[in-house]
């Protein structure tokens, strides 16, 4: 019972993974570091076991009581010495005669459950000691290109046999042609190598230092993941010299560019494969003898092969086969080849689809070649605990991957702007995210606006239905309304303030700052509108680029998400004692975004503890607010959001 004759439950036991009294040092840890684990019980007499379970193997450890109290509980702990080897530790309390206090059903750690039996621990990464990210990643603006689509230069010629469009405006193909009785991906708009390094002085405008290219190798298809020869650059796009002419230009810039690798598989139409035998050399389709052979599973020679997703245009690869591996791998193979091309890291087509031993030399081969160089996974979900082929996946224990696609980031914003979810559901989301990955990992998550995978966010911003169950012609037929499109612009200028506000490496999806919408492939990989593109929308991401580059505490400080209402959201950000998150010097300040979605004005409050007397600008604003000081005080009329910052 409190003062005021408010009577206040009190659980029987309470562990919060966020909070440090809990558990500390919060979040992934390092090999052969050591944690504290605590529960709060309303009954200090009962005995409690901290289990725990680390590959199929499990131990109990008592409790102890300690000194330290919660809302008047008393505290057990226990201290655990982690592993020399990276790896998953779950842990759970078992308390005597309470039952088993455990992670909550769905799994995002924080406050737990108390239930009689175990059925989710919660989750201690533990990661290589001495694994490092380049530092570019964890502070850089990245800009994924479809190059077919993004810009075209007069410099390049179409090969002979390809389609291309007449019209750069136009949508493109989605069913059926010449007689053929499915969709096959061989329209081309014809964009380039020179036609983007003509639009690099545009990409330095939005702040990018980080040009992600979907695959520019020789291939069949205008998505070009059907490799026809690894060491070539598709004739369509350009040749070596303008690729290196490209990283050149790009560097002058202080932009990288790193390349979409696809070692799954190959093309059917390939010199590896060659079924249809467009090349001199005896692919695997040809003959058993071919040199190539063993890179590929025949269930019966030479038509019944093992197919990406059973697409017989992609054969799937042997990846641990000896030459497969020595072409890609090799000192004269693909990844350091093109790194010594120019370009600075690799992304890796459906990485949970690669094997271990695989990924782990991969590693080796791009850190021999080039230290700083980027290992970035395409990975759909958590990738600390991604589970697939009987095991879970080493992502992220630093043997493998620097960082990953974050779709789930992307998910839970979406749902939160579209009113799906409200903003605690999407803060706890984060804040596991951020519990689960190494630090230097999570810094460098890749938080993306949209991919080639995706709908465009404004389709679905704007109000557009999710694509499951829709076919190509259902999904061609979505065009916006003007209202919906209003709304659609509003709402990526709200996704753009959170992806560039919360840590991780900001992401934009060719055309997403200029508005463009689209549902599922293809209709997401249309010409970006350089004649028609909203212009208003581009300086939004132009200036949050600008402010990302130039405010440290946006690119290494400290996360706190504060959630006023179900619909407003505020993500700070702070450096304090002139180190960042990663350890590393940084000018003390601080940066908040805030973002009002209700229907009706919101009042915060706002506490920078180490920033007692501090000024904040306003360096961006959308729609209407107020700011006041002693305390600091925030008013955001309805659907206004900014950008603040302060030292």
């Amino acid at each position: 019972m409190t003062e005021t004759g408010i009577r206040i439950s009190v659980p029987a036991a309470l562990h919060n993974s966020r909070k440090m009294l809990f558990r500390a040092p919060f979040g992934a840890r390092p090999t052969s570091s050591e944690v504290v684990l605590r529960i709060a019980l309303r009954d200090p007499s009962l005995s409690v076991r901290l289990r725990l379970w680390r590959d199929g193997e499990e131990r109990f450890i008592p409790m102890q009581p300690c000194s330290l109290t919660y809302r008047g509980m008393a505290m057990k702990e226990a201290w655990v010495d982690l592993p020399a080897e990276p790896g998953l530790v779950w842990y759970s309390f078992w308390i005597d005669g309470l039952g088993v206090y455990q992670n909550a059903g769905d799994c995002l750690g924080g406050e737990g459950v108390l239930g009689t039996g175990l059925q989710h621990s919660y989750q201690i990464t533990v990661y290589d000691k001495n694994f490092k990210v380049p530092a570019w990643a964890q502070n850089g603006v990245m800009y994924q290109i479809f190059p077919d689509r993004f810009s075209r230069s007069s410099e390049v010629r179409p090969p002979e046999g390809r389609r291309l469009h007449a019209r750069w405006e136009d949508t493109p193909d989605w069913q059926p042609t010449e007689g053929r009785g499915e969709y096959v991906p061989d329209d081309f708009f014809g964009g380039n190598l020179p036609g983007i390094t003509e639009k690099l002085e545009y990409l330095r405008s939005l702040g990018v230092t980080v040009l992600y290219l979907n695959p520019i190798f020789e291939a069949a298809s205008n998505h070009r993941y059907d490799t026809g020869n690894y060491f070539r650059i598709d004739g369509m796009l350009g040749t070596l010299t303008d690729f290196r002419r490209l990283c050149q230009k790009a560097g002058e810039l202080h932009i990288r560019v790193i390349l979409d690798g696809v070692f799954s598989h190959t093309g059917s139409d390939s010199i590896y494969f060659n079924r249809e035998g467009r090349y001199e050399s005896l692919g695997a389709y040809q003959s058993p003898g071919s040199p190539y052979a063993g890179w590929y599973t025949f269930e019966r020679f030479p038509d019944k092969y093992r197919a990406w997703w059973g697409v017989p245009t992609l054969p799937e690869t042997n990846e641990e086969d000896p030459g497969f591996m020595n072409m890609i791998l090799g000192e004269h193979g693909v990844v350091p080849y093109w790194l010594g091309q120019g370009a600075s890291g690799w992304r890796l087509d459906v990485a949970d689809e690669l094997p271990d031993a695989f990924l782990a030399k991969l590693r080796q081969s791009v850190k021999k070649k080039d230290k700083d160089a980027l290992v970035l996974g395409e990975v759909w979900e958590d990738a600390t605990h991604k589970y697939s082929y009987g095991h879970v996946r080493p992502f992220a224990w630093g043997g493998q991957l620097d960082t990953v696609m974050n779709y789930p980031m992307r998910g839970l914003l979406l749902d939160f702007l579209r009113g799906r979810t409200d903003a605690r559901a999407a803060r706890r989301a984060i804040e596991s995210l951020r519990e689960n990955y190494p630090p230097c990992m999570f810094y460098a998550l890749m938080n993306m606006t949209g991919t080639h995978d995706v709908p465009r966010a404004m389709t679905l911003l704007g109000g557009g239905p999710d694509p499951a169950g829709l076919s190509r012609a259902d999904q061609a037929r979505v065009v916006l309304t003007e209202e919906q499109r209003r709304q659609g612009v509003h709402l990526m200028r709200a996704l753009a303030l959170l992806l560039f506000a919360l840590p991780g490496l900001p992401s934009v999806y060719y055309g997403d700052e200029a508005g463009m919408e689209g549902m599922a492939d293809p209709f997401n990989r249309a010409g970006f509108p350089w004649q028609n593109a909203n212009l208003e929308l581009i300086t939004w991401f132009a200036s949050l680029g600008r402010l990302r580059n130039e405010t440290a505490a946006l690119r290494g400080g400290d996360l706190e998400i504060l959630t006023p209402t179900p619909r407003s959201m505020v993500v700070i950000r702070r450096i304090r004692g002139g180190l960042d998150e990663l350890g590393e010097r940084a000018e003390d300040g601080f940066a908040f975004a805030a973002l009002n979605l209700e229907k009706e004005p919101v009042s915060m409050r706002l506490s920078l503890p180490g920033f007692k007397d501090a000024s904040i600008q306003c360096q961006l604003m959308h729609g209407h607010g107020t700011l006041r000081r002693n305390p600091w005080r925030l008013t955001l009329r309805e659907g206004a959001m900014g950008l603040f910052t302060g030292s």
